[in-house]
Protein backbone atom coordinates (compact mmCIF):
# COMPACT_ATOMS: atom_id res chain seq x y z
CA UNK A 1 0.00 0.00 0.00
CA UNK A 2 2.80 2.65 0.94
CA UNK A 3 4.76 1.89 -2.04
CA UNK A 4 1.89 2.76 -4.45
CA UNK A 5 1.08 6.26 -2.27
CA UNK A 6 4.71 6.97 -2.50
CA UNK A 7 6.86 5.96 -5.27
CA UNK A 8 6.20 8.84 -7.69
CA UNK A 9 7.65 10.80 -5.46
CA UNK A 10 11.08 9.05 -6.07
CA UNK A 11 12.86 11.41 -8.98
CA UNK A 12 14.17 7.93 -10.72
CA UNK A 13 13.64 4.15 -10.58
CA UNK A 14 15.79 1.89 -12.04
CA UNK A 15 14.97 -1.69 -12.68
CA UNK A 16 17.65 -4.61 -13.49
CA UNK A 17 16.40 -5.75 -16.68
CA UNK A 18 13.15 -5.16 -19.33
CA UNK A 19 11.79 -8.30 -17.85
CA UNK A 20 12.00 -7.40 -13.83
CA UNK A 21 8.99 -8.39 -12.13
CA UNK A 22 8.42 -4.99 -11.02
CA UNK A 23 8.30 -3.00 -13.58
CA UNK A 24 4.95 -2.91 -14.68
CA UNK A 25 3.46 -2.05 -11.27
CA UNK A 26 6.54 0.94 -11.31
CA UNK A 27 5.29 2.14 -14.63
CA UNK A 28 1.84 1.91 -13.69
CA UNK A 29 2.42 4.12 -10.36
CA UNK A 30 5.57 6.12 -11.33
CA UNK A 31 5.00 7.04 -14.92
CA UNK A 32 7.99 8.05 -17.37
CA UNK A 33 10.44 7.64 -14.04
CA UNK A 34 11.93 4.07 -14.72
CA UNK A 35 15.02 3.20 -15.90
CA UNK A 36 16.79 0.08 -17.27
CA UNK A 37 19.98 0.23 -15.30
CA UNK A 38 20.65 -3.79 -16.24
CA UNK A 39 24.14 -5.32 -13.96
CA UNK A 40 27.69 -5.57 -14.73
CA UNK A 41 30.22 -8.37 -14.47
CA UNK A 42 33.50 -7.22 -12.47
CA UNK A 43 36.15 -6.46 -15.22
CA UNK A 44 38.06 -10.05 -14.67
CA UNK A 45 35.47 -11.89 -16.70
CA UNK A 46 36.35 -9.41 -19.70
CA UNK A 47 40.59 -10.43 -19.27
CA UNK A 48 40.77 -12.24 -22.46
CA UNK A 49 43.66 -14.29 -20.73
CA UNK A 50 42.11 -17.52 -18.63
CA UNK A 51 43.87 -20.35 -16.98
CA UNK A 52 42.24 -22.99 -18.03
CA UNK A 53 44.62 -25.27 -15.31
CA UNK A 54 43.04 -23.86 -12.01
CA UNK A 55 40.70 -26.29 -12.29
CA UNK A 56 42.94 -29.20 -11.81
CA UNK A 57 44.12 -27.77 -8.73
CA UNK A 58 40.62 -28.80 -7.37
CA UNK A 59 40.33 -31.62 -9.51
CA UNK A 60 43.65 -33.19 -10.69
CA UNK A 61 41.79 -36.16 -12.11
CA UNK A 62 39.52 -34.22 -14.29
CA UNK A 63 40.34 -34.81 -18.01
CA UNK A 64 36.92 -34.75 -19.63
CA UNK A 65 35.72 -31.19 -21.11
CA UNK A 66 33.21 -30.52 -18.89
CA UNK A 67 29.80 -28.32 -18.23
CA UNK A 68 29.69 -26.16 -15.37
CA UNK A 69 26.68 -24.84 -13.10
CA UNK A 70 28.02 -22.05 -10.54
CA UNK A 71 25.38 -21.42 -7.72
CA UNK A 72 24.84 -21.72 -4.14
CA UNK A 73 23.72 -25.47 -3.28
CA UNK A 74 20.15 -24.07 -2.30
CA UNK A 75 16.34 -25.91 -3.69
CA UNK A 76 15.61 -23.00 -5.97
CA UNK A 77 19.27 -23.20 -7.75
CA UNK A 78 17.97 -26.39 -9.04
CA UNK A 79 21.28 -28.49 -9.23
CA UNK A 80 19.60 -31.99 -8.34
CA UNK A 81 17.14 -31.58 -11.87
CA UNK A 82 19.99 -30.48 -13.80
CA UNK A 83 22.13 -33.37 -12.50
CA UNK A 84 19.11 -35.64 -13.92
CA UNK A 85 19.13 -34.16 -17.10
CA UNK A 86 23.29 -34.39 -17.16
CA UNK A 87 22.45 -38.06 -16.85
CA UNK A 88 20.29 -38.47 -19.74
CA UNK A 89 22.56 -36.73 -22.17
CA UNK A 90 24.38 -39.22 -24.84
CA UNK A 91 27.38 -38.16 -24.77
CA UNK A 92 30.08 -39.41 -22.54
CA UNK A 93 32.98 -37.20 -23.12
CA UNK A 94 31.76 -34.65 -20.93
CA UNK A 95 31.87 -34.36 -17.32
CA UNK A 96 29.58 -32.05 -14.76
CA UNK A 97 30.80 -29.67 -12.45
CA UNK A 98 29.05 -27.98 -9.96
CA UNK A 99 30.42 -25.09 -7.74
CA UNK A 100 28.72 -23.87 -4.97
CA UNK A 101 30.28 -21.60 -1.80
CA UNK A 102 29.20 -24.09 1.62
CA UNK A 103 27.99 -27.84 1.76
CA UNK A 104 24.63 -27.20 2.84
CA UNK A 105 21.84 -30.18 3.73
CA UNK A 106 21.28 -29.29 -0.06
CA UNK A 107 24.74 -30.42 -0.97
CA UNK A 108 23.79 -34.02 0.99
CA UNK A 109 20.83 -34.27 -1.28
CA UNK A 110 22.52 -33.81 -4.50
CA UNK A 111 25.22 -36.58 -3.47
CA UNK A 112 22.47 -38.59 -2.42
CA UNK A 113 20.63 -38.09 -6.12
CA UNK A 114 24.16 -38.89 -7.74
CA UNK A 115 24.49 -42.36 -6.06
CA UNK A 116 21.05 -43.59 -6.99
CA UNK A 117 21.96 -41.97 -10.44
CA UNK A 118 25.30 -43.93 -11.14
CA UNK A 119 23.14 -47.38 -9.73
CA UNK A 120 20.41 -46.87 -12.64
CA UNK A 121 22.28 -45.70 -15.20
CA UNK A 122 25.98 -45.94 -14.73
CA UNK A 123 28.89 -43.70 -12.95
CA UNK A 124 29.63 -40.38 -14.67
CA UNK A 125 31.80 -37.69 -14.24
CA UNK A 126 30.49 -35.46 -11.67
CA UNK A 127 31.82 -33.17 -9.67
CA UNK A 128 30.24 -30.35 -6.56
CA UNK A 129 33.09 -28.29 -5.04
CA UNK A 130 32.77 -25.63 -2.01
CA UNK A 131 35.35 -23.82 -1.48
CA UNK A 132 36.04 -22.11 -4.81
CA UNK A 133 38.10 -19.15 -4.93
CA UNK A 134 36.65 -16.63 -6.16
CA UNK A 135 39.40 -15.76 -8.21
CA UNK A 136 39.66 -19.07 -9.65
CA UNK A 137 36.28 -18.80 -11.00
CA UNK A 138 36.53 -16.85 -14.42
CA UNK A 139 38.74 -19.46 -15.40
CA UNK A 140 37.06 -22.38 -14.17
CA UNK A 141 34.17 -20.76 -16.26
CA UNK A 142 36.05 -20.01 -19.12
CA UNK A 143 37.26 -23.59 -19.48
CA UNK A 144 33.82 -25.11 -19.88
CA UNK A 145 31.93 -26.08 -22.59
CA UNK A 146 28.59 -24.56 -21.55
CA UNK A 147 27.03 -23.10 -18.59
CA UNK A 148 23.86 -24.98 -17.38
CA UNK A 149 21.23 -23.25 -15.47
CA UNK A 150 18.38 -25.15 -13.54
CA UNK A 151 16.93 -22.01 -11.65
CA UNK A 152 13.02 -22.26 -10.38
CA UNK A 153 13.43 -18.26 -9.80
CA UNK A 154 15.73 -15.58 -10.70
CA UNK A 155 15.12 -11.92 -10.94
CA UNK A 156 18.16 -11.18 -12.64
CA UNK A 157 21.26 -13.96 -13.28
CA UNK A 158 24.19 -12.09 -12.75
CA UNK A 159 26.45 -15.90 -13.22
CA UNK A 160 24.54 -15.34 -16.87
CA UNK A 161 26.12 -12.33 -17.76
CA UNK A 162 30.02 -13.36 -16.64
CA UNK A 163 29.38 -16.68 -18.33
CA UNK A 164 28.91 -14.53 -21.77
CA UNK A 165 31.52 -12.03 -20.85
CA UNK A 166 33.68 -14.98 -20.99
CA UNK A 167 32.40 -16.37 -24.21
CA UNK A 168 31.14 -19.44 -22.77
CA UNK A 169 27.15 -20.34 -23.85
CA UNK A 170 24.38 -21.14 -21.45
CA UNK A 171 21.47 -23.00 -21.57
CA UNK A 172 19.03 -21.77 -18.59
CA UNK A 173 15.20 -22.71 -17.63
CA UNK A 174 12.90 -19.80 -18.86
CA UNK A 175 13.87 -17.43 -15.26
CA UNK A 176 14.36 -13.67 -14.92
CA UNK A 177 16.28 -12.03 -17.57
CA UNK A 178 17.54 -15.29 -19.31
CA UNK A 179 15.36 -15.10 -21.80
CA UNK A 180 16.58 -11.58 -23.29
CA UNK A 181 20.12 -12.42 -23.48
CA UNK A 182 22.07 -13.62 -26.77
CA UNK A 183 24.63 -16.02 -25.84
CA UNK A 184 22.94 -19.15 -25.01
CA UNK A 185 19.25 -20.76 -25.26
CA UNK A 186 16.30 -20.73 -22.81
CA UNK A 187 14.56 -23.32 -22.32
CA UNK A 188 10.07 -23.63 -21.17
CA UNK A 189 10.85 -26.84 -18.97
CA UNK A 190 14.01 -28.30 -17.23
CA UNK A 191 13.12 -31.46 -18.94
CA UNK A 192 14.36 -29.87 -22.08
CA UNK A 193 17.69 -28.98 -20.42
CA UNK A 194 19.39 -32.83 -21.99
CA UNK A 195 18.14 -32.57 -25.80
CA UNK A 196 18.90 -28.77 -25.65
CA UNK A 197 22.66 -29.43 -24.80
CA UNK A 198 23.13 -31.87 -27.41
CA UNK A 199 21.64 -29.80 -30.19
CA UNK A 200 24.34 -27.29 -28.68
CA UNK A 201 27.29 -29.47 -28.56
CA UNK A 202 26.61 -31.55 -31.86
CA UNK A 203 26.71 -27.67 -34.06
CA UNK A 204 30.17 -25.67 -33.46
CA UNK A 205 28.58 -22.70 -35.86
CA UNK A 206 25.88 -22.82 -33.41
CA UNK A 207 28.56 -22.98 -29.89
CA UNK A 208 30.14 -20.13 -32.37
CA UNK A 209 26.97 -17.83 -32.70
CA UNK A 210 26.24 -17.87 -29.02
CA UNK A 211 29.73 -17.18 -27.67
CA UNK A 212 30.54 -14.25 -29.90
CA UNK A 213 26.95 -12.88 -29.69
CA UNK A 214 27.06 -12.96 -25.32
CA UNK A 215 30.64 -11.22 -25.69
CA UNK A 216 29.27 -8.35 -27.84
CA UNK A 217 26.17 -7.96 -25.43
CA UNK A 218 28.43 -8.01 -22.44
CA UNK A 219 30.78 -5.90 -23.50
CA UNK A 220 28.18 -2.85 -24.87
CA UNK A 221 25.76 -3.38 -21.92
CA UNK A 222 27.23 -5.23 -18.82
CA UNK A 223 30.52 -3.51 -17.64
CA UNK A 224 30.55 -1.63 -14.61
CA UNK A 225 31.85 1.58 -16.20
CA UNK A 226 28.58 1.50 -17.85
CA UNK A 227 26.25 1.17 -15.09
CA UNK A 228 28.28 4.15 -13.50
CA UNK A 229 27.85 6.27 -16.24
CA UNK A 230 24.03 5.34 -16.28
CA UNK A 231 23.66 6.20 -12.95
CA UNK A 232 25.57 9.40 -13.45
CA UNK A 233 23.92 10.57 -16.00
CA UNK A 234 20.48 9.88 -13.99
CA UNK A 235 22.10 11.84 -11.14
CA UNK A 236 22.46 14.98 -13.98
CA UNK A 237 19.23 15.41 -15.25
CA UNK A 238 18.01 14.82 -11.86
Amino acid sequence: FWLKKYVNMFDEIFCLSEVDSSKAYLEKYAPGKVQILSNAADDVFFESQQNKDVLTQYIPEIHSAYFISVANYREYKNQIDILKEFYQIQNNQYAMVFIGSIQTDYYKKLMDVKKKLDSKFGEKEVYCLAGVKRSDIPSIIGGATLYLVGSKFEEFSISLIECMALGIPFVSTDVGNARILPGGKTIGDISEMHTTVMKIIEDPDLVSRYSQAGRVYTRDKCRISKAVETLENSIMRS
